[in-house]
């Protein structure tokens, strides 16, 4: 482009036009056809860069054109010219200087074999990184779209994208939330996984009939047990059985139903909590012992494990519905075991994930007995990493 001073020497020391000052003996800039066919020339190249050609009675092109060539991404996207692993691309209008930050995409013709470089318009060709270095192979795609960022104190680009290209390693890609009993199947490209296991929650326990001058009340179900594997490598291919412990149900007048076990094939089983023991019929002042811890996971990739919470024992205080006390159910991780109550009120069943249930309570004259509190399920969480 021209500035005015190129074509006459009646521009100020700047080289822009002047209104000049006849007085002074300044003359005023001659503004001639030249100036003017620069000028239109300039703006026509923006309408021809836009696709567009010029239209008498629209006097809106250079935007349109402007939107156009922006909308069009060239001057930040361009077809790869290179081979395998050394990327090339010509961007319009073309890079001449790499700043720190700028951000370049490029449509790979070939799938990389180890180590890369990018040049974009015959610069220098540097390195590509990924998160974890330089490349080794298969990260870029053939056909697949690549976004880089060049980081100046590195001398290097950063790929920040490769849809289809094997992906970095170590980085949490999905969680599968499985709670009912299947087979495994790892989302596409996961290499590693972490399993997280619970067993079914133990149902609370029943209680026996009263006669008037009894009070009966039962334990708490335990909660069901929890598991870690750590980190585990998996082929391609690889799919695993997974079964979810069902929670414990209570029984009339008699121990809870514990938990069911909940497994990641051999890798790691979580037992389920134990059933809370029934209270029989008896008279006041009695207060029962908490239920002990329940089993460890076993299996080959057992990295942490904790036994289930032993739900509460009850007490009988005094000879009335209200003088008396279920055990609680014990918690697990993501659950909460069901409250203990008095003989007012109803048993609560874990909620959550392999919580217990709480035990019932029965005053005097309750004469059919009762039931505890169901636990509740198992669950297996899968967190997948490429």
């Amino acid at each position: 482009m021209q500035k005015i001073s190129s074509l006459t020497d009646t521009a100020d020391s700047d080289g822009e036009f002047t209104d000049g000052n006849v007085a002074g003996g300044v003359s005023p800039t001659i503004l001639p056809a030249g100036w003017f066919n620069t000028i239109q020339r300039e703006l026509v190249n923006i309408l021809s860069g836009g696709g567009l050609t010029p239209v008498p009675a629209n006097d809106a092109q250079i935007v349109a054109a402007i939107q156009s060539i922006v909308q069009s991404g060239k001057t930040l996207y361009a077809a790869d010219t290179g081979s395998a692993n050394a990327y090339k691309a010509a961007y319009m209008p073309a890079v001449t200087t790499l700043t720190d930050g700028m951000v370049l995409s490029f449509k790979a013709q070939n799938t990389n074999t180890g180590a890369s470089t990018f040049s974009p318009n015959g610069l220098t060709a540097y390195p590509i990184l990924s998160a974890v270095g330089a490349l080794s192979g298969g990260e870029i795609a053939g056909n697949s779209i690549i976004n880089v960022t060049w980081f100046a104190g590195w001398s290097s680009w950063a790929m920040t994208s490769n849809p289809g290209g094997k992906q970095i390693p170590g980085r949490l890609a999905a969680v599968q939330r499985i709670t009912a009993s299947g087979t495994y199947s790892p989302t596409a490209l996961t290499s590693k996984i972490r399993v997280y296991v619970i067993g079914g929650g133990g149902a609370g326990g029943g209680t026996t009939s009263t006669s008037s001058t009894q009070i009966a009340s039962g334990w708490g179900g335990n909660g069901g047990s929890y598991g870690d594997t750590g980190l585990i490598t998996i082929p391609i291919g690889f799919t695993a059985s997974v079964t979810i412990g069902a929670g414990g149900v209570g029984s009339l007048g008699a121990n809870g139903g514990s938990g069911g076990a909940t497994s990641f094939g051999s890798y790691i089983s979580a037992p389920g909590g134990f059933g809370g023991g029934a209270g029989a019929g008896g008279g006041a002042g009695s207060v029962g012992t908490d239920n002990a811890t329940g089993s460890p996971c076993t299996g080959t990739n057992v990295l942490i494990s904790v036994p289930g919470q032993g739900g509460t024992a009850p007490f009988n205080i005094s000879l009335a519905s209200n003088g008396i006390k279920s055990g609680k159910g014990g918690g697990s991780p993501l659950g909460s075991g069901g409250a203990g109550i008095n003989g007012t009120a109803s048993p609560a069943p874990g909620v959550g994930y392999g919580a217990g249930g709480g035990g019932n309570a029965a005053g005097p004259g309750a004469v059919s007995g009762g039931t505890g509190a169901n636990g509740s399920t198992g669950i297996c969480i899968v967190e997948e990493y490429y």
